[in-house]
């Protein structure tokens, strides 16, 4: 998901930008299950980032060589947890875009209809 910025961003298709609301959509569902809930809100995304942040500030309880894997399990789960905000926040804008898009349409649809009677 990494954007390169010397590139530049290009309107998104139609096409991708359903796929966008499409991925946003699931997201939002598998969410509100219990089993989410458990298994990622309080299990990965604060219960082993307490443990692994523990695991860091004890220094006795880490080994050196395992150091820098449990940091790198926390970047992970930070990475993670930031690309599930980015799907929430990109696909909600992109279906209220979506939605503008496809009223305009439908408006100038009714409007090129009303100019051939």
């Amino acid at each position: 998901m990494a954007n390169n910025p010397n590139q530049e961003a290009r309107p998104m298709t139609v096409e991708e930008a359903e796929k966008k609301v499409e991925i946003y959509r699931a997201y939002e569902s598998l969410k509100t299950l219990p089993q989410w809930k458990l298994l990622m809100e309080e299990h990965f995304f604060k219960e082993e980032r307490l443990r692994l942040s523990d695991l860091l500030v004890h220094p006795e309880r880490a080994l050196v060589e395992n150091r820098e894997e449990i940091e790198n399990d926390l970047n992970a789960i930070s990475r993670f947890k930031f690309h599930l905000q980015m799907v929430e926040t990109i696909g909600s804008q992109t279906e209220r875009q979506l939605e503008e898009f496809r009223a305009a349409q439908i408006e100038q649809q009714q409007e090129l209809e009303a100019g051939d009677e």
